[in-house]
């Protein structure tokens, strides 16, 4: 048998399941009606497609990942970085344990994704620079989690 706080947290936890399905059941719903209509606007409407399918994924309850964007940089001159190593290494939530990387581009520009939301170390290693390491970088559903660093030579 259940204590009063016990019995309230096992009420809660499936009143938050029972929420999360009929969340999951209107949006399926919504999603197929709205997949009509954008049929009938893509080509009057092109602008409005893009839109609506880039921020359709961003708020998706069904979406489970994030990622991290940013831009490496000389701090000396403010050029960018290219062929920079970034590493994001998951240290508290859903990224413990997650490793990924990737490297910049010509632009500087990097793009780690999908990744779990939680916490990482952010590793960014390029030749001739100084090692520059990020902790404690939160990452969130939803939100633009972006990191630009400046490097310095060695």
């Amino acid at each position: 048998m259940f204590s009063g706080a016990d019995l309230r947290m096992v009420q809660n936890q499936e009143f938050c399941t029972d929420l999360a399905k009929m969340f999951c059941d209107t949006d399926a719903i919504l999603k197929g009606q709205m997949e009509k209509i954008v049929v009938a606007f893509r080509a009057a409407n092109p602008d409005f497609v893009t839109g609506y399918e880039s921020n359709r994924i961003i708020i998706d309850p069904a979406t489970t990942t994030t990622k991290i964007t940013g831009l490496v940089i000389n701090s000396a001159d403010e050029k960018p970085v290219k062929d920079a190593t970034v590493t994001a290494t998951g240290t508290n939530g859903q990224a413990t344990g997650v490793t990924k990387s990737t490297t910049t581009s010509s632009t500087g520009k990097y793009a780690l994704k999908p990744l779990p939301p939680g916490e990482y170390t952010i590793k960014l290693e390029a030749a001739g620079f100084q090692t520059v390491t990020e902790t404690q970088f939160q990452t969130k559903i939803g939100t633009n989690n972006h990191l630009d660093v400046g490097m310095e030579s060695t």
